[in-house]
Formats: structure tokens, sequence, C-alpha cells
């Protein structure tokens, strides 16, 4: 019985390292979907915001929020602070807290007040955030215009079949369609965004907002059968999502 101790003890040993690669791996840095990923991430994953943005990518606002919180003072250089700001503001608009987004901004554009000649990646998400706000607020010129010069940097660095491509073009769309834009140039956005999230399983938990859109275009030209179809395909995605605590 003595001598099975040491063996016994052995086994343990190899399945705790065995389960501890094994979770190393699985939430790796190459288990994030290259289509879903920031540009941060692209080339290889940036360990430092590795945790906060896992939850932003399982779209677990909450968490990926107080995960944010806590880099920010962490931060080491500006391109790091830059783009927490940006995820904190993006994640508060995600969770339609507009005024504690407004507040990421204010503070990003005080500490960076040049953060409009940066890197692509970082002009177009806070071009893109600045454009969200923008668009809820009415503001519709300066909206368009954000919007469009953030699909302009994402188009940049990103291939045509990313998730940020095809959220910045829906919103564009569901934008044009809310203040009353041709309906050509509304479907043009909607069914270029609704085309790349039908075309990777990755991105489909993103694609509601599109298939709402879509819903109300289709719907403003009578084909409500089509409206229908959209609308049960956007309530299936939002029912089979985890309700946030």
């Amino acid at each position: 019985m003595r001598q099975s101790k040491p063996f016994l003890f052995g086994i343990l040993l190899t399945l705790i390292i065995g389960c501890y690669f094994y979770y190393h791996h699985e939430n790796s840095p190459s288990h994030f979907d290259q289509h879903v990923v920031d540009a941060i991430h692209l080339s290889q994953n940036n360990i430092f915001f590795e945790k906060a943005d896992a939850y932003k990518y399982a779209q677990d606002y909450r968490r990926a929020l107080t995960a944010f919180e806590k880099l920010l003072p962490l931060s080491k250089t500006a391109a790091d602070s830059l783009y927490t700001y940006n995820q904190l503001a993006y994640i508060a608009l995600a969770m339609n807290e507009d005024s504690a987004a407004s507040q990421y901004i204010r503070s990003l554009e005080t500490h960076f007040p040049l953060v409009d000649k940066g890197t692509p990646s970082v002009v177009g998400d806070y071009f893109y955030n600045r454009g969200v706000l923008a668009y809820r607020a009415f503001q519709s010129k300066e909206a368009e215009t954000l919007l469009r010069k953030s699909l302009a940097k994402f188009m940049m660095i990103y291939p045509n079949n990313h998730l940020k491509i095809a959220q910045c073009k829906s919103t564009i769309g569901i934008f044009y369609y809310e203040f009353r834009y041709n309906l050509d140039t509304v479907y043009t956005y909607l069914e270029n965004a609704y085309n790349i999230f039908e075309k990777n399983k990755a991105l489909k938990a993103w694609s509601p907002e599109c298939l709402l859109g879509m819903t109300m275009a289709a719907r403003s030209k009578r084909q409500y059968d089509v409206a229908a179809g959209y609308s049960e395909e956007a309530l299936k995605l939002l029912y089979a999502q985890p309700i946030p605590d």
C-alpha cells in the first residue's frame, strides 16, 4: 500500500498538469477567432488584454467593463491607455449606457487630444464610438461623418469579412434607415453586413441588430414575409444568448 501512494500521486500530478495545459491551450490567443479580434491581437495576442477581451468577445459586457477598468491604472504605455478607453466606451455603448460611454470618450480626449491622428485601429474605434453617440443624440451629420470615417479606417487594417466592418456597415445602414435615406442605400450597407455575419459562425452572435435593420428595411418595401424571417432569426439568436448578471 505504501508503494501505491507515490504512484497515485504521480497520476494525480499528471492529470493536474494536463488540465492546466489543456485550459491554457483552449484559452490561448490562437483560439481568438481572427475574424472577431481587435487589431491589437491580430499578429500575436496581447496578454495584457487577454482576459478583458475574452469577456468582451463572449459578450459578457459587465465583466468585460470591470476587467478593463482594472487595467486602466495599470497601463504602461499610451497605446495601452488608448485601447482601454476605447474598449470601455464601446462596452458601455453595447450596454446602452451612453452617459458612461461619453465620459470615457471625454477622458480619452483629455489625456490624448491628438487621438484622431493615431493609428487606424485606435482612430477607427474612436470614430465609431463617437459616431454611435452622435447617432443616438440625433446629430445626423456628425454621426454620418464619423461612422463613414470609422469604416474607412477599419477597412485599412481588417479583412472584408471582419466583425468590425460588419458592425460598422450595419450601424451605418440602420442610421440611414432611421434618418430616411434612400432604401437602396440602406440595403447596400445592411445586406453587405448581413452577408458577412451569415458566412462566419463566429460572427452570428453579433448579428441581431443587423437583422433588425433588415426587418425594418424589408417592411418599408412591403416584403412582410421576408421581414418576418429576419425578425424570427434575430429572436432565436437573442434567446440563445445568456442572460447577464
